[in-house]
């Protein structure tokens, strides 16, 4: 122990995320093999190496030497190496290499904790595994690529802001332990990084939008809650990075702003950066963008195996071309539960792809090739495949109504047999099957209506029903002209024709579960004259004319029978203040109420996965009826309690930030990824039954900042270390700002990232060691 009851550890070699993947170690030998004068494994402490003959030091060996408070200002240490040296500073000051000349350079794994390098150029130089803790650089910055190399930071531990960020495409920071990342400290938007390798990088909650990203190598890195908004993705490696929860809507992954041939959302999503590389594509291989915002994201010729994309909002996204099937031991990317409204697949590759689970209105299709997907139970109207070769394919019990399969081929896969196409039980009703080529397929108990079983034509449009997720109209179907045999919906086979396509009184036991399988109506002609269902009744005219306007055509009421079927919500910034009317939006999965003037919440919707509710005036937030919930942001209110929380089973990412809470159960969410409680008065997060939140295996960000704790228990069990615990996933924490919290209580040294992020340490330069502090720091914010 240390004066003043604070404890000293060494800094250890910069942190693996244990979400990541193993890498390689970075390289053993330096840039060129040290070939002039050999000072190496000498005491040389304060030195002076400035006034050495110019050139001189050229190719010197200082290995292993100690260096503390050596002068190199001004000095040509083109190919000198200074691997494993201390050159961290003495009793007269720290190591001056101000103005020196530091072409491949090594500096491989030696201490330069507090060391200038102001003036200094470097090209290929290596600071792999070093630490620079304190070290300067200045704002002024010579920092060059030279012939196949960069100048190396990987492993190092540096400051995030050390190095001007103009300079960081010249750069390799793999694996950088990066100090200071925080969302107060560092922000990269509207910044042009484009080329630099960022692998392993954890940047958490860090705001990138509209930064130009093009060929950045995020590869294994921790982005989760991040902010990458309109930035500019062209050609950018996010192979295992783990995106959860981030902000990504116009994220343009391929082609330039603007361009309407390879990127629909170009008018859309005017504020992208000018790509250098527009026709990169991007390697999302593995990446994790679970509750990730993607709308109007352009992901074209983007490489998805094994991607997980499952609850992400994804409306509007583009995926033309893009790949998104098996490859190897990697499995077709996962979409569970995304919402794909107006998504665009046209050329895309998608075989094997379970598309279950989701919302597919008004995807386009066009001109793909789809072998063995599965689109089975998929709500997925006014959906168009025309031009495709589906060869597979099963749509088994999906909604299609108004779908189109002009031209389409629907076929069996060569070689593997099996019926074709499988239409069984779906809601075919205004399909257009125009020229479709269809040699296998399954019609069986396929809902077409022809005209003739319509309402009678108005305006020319017979009406056969209403797409309860639209609330829109549609016809009869177009039905395909056949020449071989199929299984007809009246369970014939034939080439279908006439009554072939009708069920029997509309009637059937083939789409009701076992082992009853009972006789179901599964369509009935609309009332002709009647006006529409039961409509719902809101009290607030900003809610009722925010969601009249998500529906196509726009009309003058939302049905009950619409709002049970709708599975999102957005109505941020519309001074809302009543909820009246919600209840009856039961198959809601994602609600965006931000930045209104709500004062309570406590509406029954059991299917919700994503509440948004930041920035009203909420005093009530009851989540009795909301426990499927994976993501919360009830951040900037006027919360002093939240009810039900503790029984939420599937919560990842929370944010209360901002509110007035004295308690908060978090010792039970075991499943946590990110959770943001700053700003509050709690005094406590543990439990009688939880002194700790060991529980919390996979919690990797932390911030309870501004609060009065006292203790959150030991973090030993979920914090990384790669000396003590490598599985760990706590990487970020920060309890700054809580006057009486005890330190020591979290049994922290320093080779875990999470007390080097805490305020509860300090960096002392001189004994290359971090100092525990009896109670955190409060810095201004």
């Amino acid at each position: 122990m240390l004066a003043g009851g604070s404890a000293a550890f060494a800094a250890d070699a910069p942190l693996r995320d244990a979400h990541q993947p193993p890498s390689l170690e970075y390289r053993s030998a330096c840039p060129v093999a040290p070939s002039g004068p050999d000072y190496s494994g000498q005491d040389l402490t304060n030195r002076n190496f400035h006034d050495r003959p110019a050139g001189s030091l050229r190719g010197a060996n200082f290995e292993n030497a100690i260096l503390k408070g050596a002068r190199f200002d001004g000095q040509d240490l083109t190919g000198a190496s200074f691997r494993g040296a201390d050159l961290g500073p003495s009793g007269f000051g720290p190591v001056n290499f101000s103005g020196a000349v530091l072409y491949e350079t090594c500096f491989i794994d030696a201490i330069l904790n507090a060391t200038r390098f102001t003036f200094a150029e470097f090209r290929c130089t290596d600071f792999s595994g070093t630490s620079l803790m304190h070290a300067e650089f200045g704002p002024l910055q010579k920092i060059a690529a030279g012939d196949g190399c960069r100048t190396d930071f990987s492993h190092a531990t540096l400051d995030v802001n050390a190095i001007t960020t103009d300079h960081w495409g010249q750069i390799d920071f793999t694996r950088t332990n990066f100090q200071n990342v925080s969302p107060s400290t560092f922000s990269l938007k509207g910044k042009d990084i484009t080329g630099a390798i960022l692998v392993g990088a954890n940047f958490s909650s860090i705001d990138m939008t509209g930064a130009n990203l093009t060929g950045v190598d995020f590869s294994g890195a921790n982005l989760i809650a991040a902010k990458l908004d309109d930035a500019a993705l062209n050609g950018v490696s996010l192979v295992h990075a783990d995106l959860t929860g981030a902000g990504l809507s116009c994220a343009r992954f391929y082609g330039a702003k603007g361009d309407d041939k390879d990127n629909p959302n170009g008018k859309a999503c005017p504020d992208t950066p000018d790509s250098r590389d527009p026709r990169k594509a991007a390697d999302l291989t593995q990446a994790v963008f679970r509750g990730a915002n993607l709308s109007h994201a352009t992901l074209n010729f983007a490489v998805l195996h094994g991607a997980n994309l499952s609850g992400a909002t994804l409306r509007n996204a583009s995926f033309i071309h893009a790949d998104l099937t098996p490859s190897g031991t990697l499995p077709a990317a996962s979409v569970l539960g995304a919402d794909l409204t107006d998504t665009y697949f046209s050329g895309a590759a998608v075989n094997f792809v379970q598309f279950n689970s989701v919302i597919l209105t008004r995807a386009r299709f066009n001109d793909a090739t789809l072998q063995g997907t599965s689109f089975n139970g998929v709500i997925m109207p006014d959906v168009s495949f025309d031009g495709s070769i589906l060869e597979n394919v099963s749509f088994h019990g999906s909604v299609l109504q108004q779908a189109r399969f002009t031209g389409t081929t629907m076929k069996t896969t060569p070689d593997s047999g099996g019926t074709g196409v499988d239409f069984t039980c779906t809601q075919l009703g205004g399909s257009d099957f125009s020229n479709a080529t269809i040699t296998a397929a399954d019609f069986q108990a396929a809902v077409m209506p022809p005209g003739g079983e319509c309402c009678p034509p108005k305006a020319g449009f017979a009406w056969c029903g209403t797409i309860d997720i639209t609330q829109e109209a549609y016809g009869p179907v177009t039905f395909p002209v056949l020449n071989a045999s199929v299984y007809c919906p009246n369970g014939e086979v034939a080439p279908c024709t006439g009554r072939q396509w009708i069920i029997p009184g509309w009637q059937t036991r083939d789409c009701s579960p076992p082992p009853d399988h009972a006789l179901r109506t599964v369509w009935s002609k609309p009332p002709c004259d009647a006006p529409p269902g039961d409509i719902v009744h809101f009290k607030d005219d900003n809610l009722k004319s925010c969601i009249l306007e998500m529906l196509p055509g726009h009309p003058s009421e939302v049905t009950v029978q619409t709002a049970q079927a709708l599975p999102e919500v957005r109505c941020p910034g519309r001074q809302i203040e009543d909820l009246t009317g919600l209840e009856h939006f039961t198959s809601l999965l994602s609600l965006d109420l931000s930045a209104n003037r709500i004062e309570q919440y406590a509406l029954p919707l059991p299917n919700l996965q994503s509440l948004k509710i930041a920035n009203n005036a909420l005093t009530l937030l009851d989540l009795s009826n909301t426990t499927g919930l994976v993501r919360l942001d009830a951040s900037n209110n006027r919360l002093k309690s939240i009810q039900h929380l503790d029984i939420l089973q599937a919560l990842e990412v929370l944010d209360v930030s901002g509110n007035a809470l004295t308690a908060l159960d978090l010792a039970i969410q075991d499943t946590l990824i990110y959770a943001d409680a700053s700003d509050n008065q709690l005094a406590s997060v543990l439990d009688a039954y939880n002194p700790t939140l060991d529980r919390l295996t996979s919690l990797s960000y932390l911030d309870l900042s501004g609060n009065s704790l006292s203790s959150v228990g030991a973090l030993t069990a979920i914090a990384n270390s790669a000396k003590q615990n490598p599985d760990g996933r706590l990487a970020f924490l920060e309890v700054g700002c809580n006057a009486g919290f005890d330190c020591a209580a979290l049994q922290l040294d320093g080779s875990y990232r999470a007390l080097q992020t805490s305020q509860c340490a300090e960096f002392n330069s001189a004994n290359n060691q971090w100092v525990v502090l009896k109670t955190p720091k409060c810095p201004t914010r």
